[in-house]
């Protein structure tokens, strides 16, 4: 019985998904945003959208939106270290940024809710699947600065030539068949 209750404990404090700092810890469930500043860096590059997607929450007419690895959230006494992955979405135009850039952004953080219709799509658990528990909105483009770009490598020449690649197909091909290009 006992070694039930060790493997039990071990389990618990090595099997967590989310770390004691992560954002996801910000945000009641209850669907309340709250403002803040997050540091961290781009996980991708800017995307720009037209509409309102259905899996998009927070957005508006023409938009953007980009991945994120938190590092750090300001607090009234400063700044102090945080985890996590944030989609941020943007009204209007974000600045243009390469993965690896170092960027402070300011918004409103959200919980993905699930939707209360039976039968329809649950963005918010596919989205958990992947480690996004949080997104942020910024009303503005100006929200969103890029502090430092990443140094030029080998690695960011061809994360380069793949996101405009990316860019070339979208523009070129319908939306789904973009998708299955840009996977392959």
């Amino acid at each position: 019985m006992t070694a039930f209750a060790l493997a039990g404990a071990w389990h618990h404090l090595h099997w967590s998904t989310v770390r004691p700092d992560d954002v996801a810890h910000l945000c009641p469930r209850s669907g309340e945003c709250l403002p803040v500043w997050l540091c961290g860096q781009a996980l991708g590059t800017v995307t720009i959208q037209q509409g309102i997607p259905e899996e998009d929450p927070g957005s508006w007419g023409e938009h953007s939106r980009f991945r994120m690895r938190v590092t750090g959230l300001r607090r009234m006494t400063g700044w102090c270290e945080a985890s996590g992955t944030v989609w941020v979405y943007v009204n209007g135009v974000a600045p243009a940024m390469m993965p690896g850039d170092r960027v402070t952004v300011g918004g409103r953080i959200c919980r993905y809710e699930s939707p209360l219709n039976p039968g329809q799509r649950d963005y918010a658990s596919l989205r958990r699947a992947r480690g996004e528990r949080v997104y942020l909105t910024t009303p503005v483009a100006t929200c969103v600065q890029v502090d430092s770009r990443t140094p030029p490598t080998c690695r960011w020449w061809l994360r380069r030539l793949q996101c405009r690649g990316t860019v070339v197909l979208r523009r070129a091909l319908s939306p789904k068949i973009a998708e299955l290009a840009t996977a392959v």
